[in-house]
């Protein structure tokens, strides 16, 4: 190893975590995605260790276990990419006046500004609904900006572009049909109408780059934290630390993280989990994936408490991953008897 790549400080993932997460202002599950999109767009180097106990860089691509504890951060890219503030700093970003439609969209679905390539799964489902969601605050007064096709400007969007009488319909439509219709604005940031039809059509101008009040959105539409634990302003992460910076400059014998030799990959032990419990027909034919996800994750807790090889993750990490990993639906699932 050269000199200057010997002077790079690494912050480990683990501990990083929690204060990227407050940061950014994200829950946990959000800061983890944006940090490995950066990993794999190469705006952040990272670097982990083998069973064996030999370093390896890698850009993010391929079979990587981000469950894994030695993974570790070029410090000065995460500050670089302002993932973490630069020494002196404010600990989390000033919030905007202004979101764009992707974070306030977010924001109704969880209650958190999450940016759109930082969406779980979960959220992409729940998009739908708060697209015409952020269309109904709008024309119920919250403020909102965007750029005026025809007038080539930015201007503020009056409320009643929002509204219903704004949709036109090419031919009668029954009551019931009509009382659905809504305007919405899509994640890109424009304006579309809900439910998608080829009778419908909206007459407004073509509005685009909208943006919404933040304070306003936040009394329209107050989203209280969804637990304590999942807020970056109180995360209680046991490998949490409160200054990424001076751990990271720290001696190299106060860092160092020891793996033990036959550590089991989270991946493997919940594969062979999960077809176990399918073969002990242990797995309920109407179970969710959230519980599914729960159940797994108690029973990698169990199983650390007697093998320290294993060491547990969150439910949440392993819900994000079952239909990576062939595991969901449960029926994907394959046993012995019928792989």
């Amino acid at each position: 190893m050269d000199e200057a790549a010997a002077k790079i400080a690494w912050l480990p993932l683990r501990a990083g975590i929690g204060p990227i997460a407050r940061h950014l202002g994200y829950p946990t599950e959000n800061a983890r995605l944006r940090i490995i999109r950066y990993v794999k767009a190469r705006r952040i180097r990272m670097r982990y260790r083998t069973d064996e106990g030999l370093l390896v860089y890698a850009t993010g691509h391929g079979e990587i276990d981000w469950s894994d504890e030695s993974i570790e951060l070029c410090l000065d890219n995460l500050i670089e990419t302002d993932l973490l503030p630069a020494p002196g700093r404010p600990e989390r970003l000033e919030e905007r006046a202004r979101q764009p439609a992707d974070r306030a969209i977010a924001y109704l679905i969880t209650g958190y500004l999450v940016e759109w390539g930082d969406w779980t799964p979960e959220m992409i489902r729940e998009r739908e609904q708060a697209e015409t969601d952020l269309g109904q605050a709008i024309s119920e007064g919250v403020p909102a900006w965007g750029w005026h096709p025809l007038e080539r400007r930015r201007k503020r969007i009056p409320s009643d572009h929002f509204r219903a009488e704004m949709i036109e319909r090419k031919e009668v439509l029954p009551v019931s049909v009509t009382r659905l219709l809504k305007v919405v604005v899509r994640i890109d940031g424009t304006v579309g109408t809900s439910p998608l039809s080829r009778i419908t059509e909206y007459s407004g101008p073509r509005w685009k780059a909208i943006e919404v009040d933040s304070a306003a959105l936040r009394q329209a539409r107050p989203r209280p934290w969804t637990t304590q634990a999942e807020s970056p302003a109180t995360q209680s992460d046991e490998s949490a630390i409160a200054d990424p910076v001076l751990a990271a400059n720290a001696p190299a014998a106060e860092k160092v993280v020891l793996l033990p030799a036959e550590r089991q990959k989270t991946k493997p032990w919940v594969t062979n989990e999960a077809k176990q419990m399918k073969k002990d027909d242990e797995i309920p034919a109407d179970i969710g994936i959230s519980e599914f996800a729960r159940e797994l994750a108690s029973r990698m807790r169990d199983a650390a408490k007697i093998d320290r090889s294993v060491r547990p993750v969150k439910w949440t990490y392993l819900k994000n991953h079952l239909s990576e990993w062939d595991l969901w639906p449960v029926s994907k699932i394959k046993t012995p008897r019928n792989s």
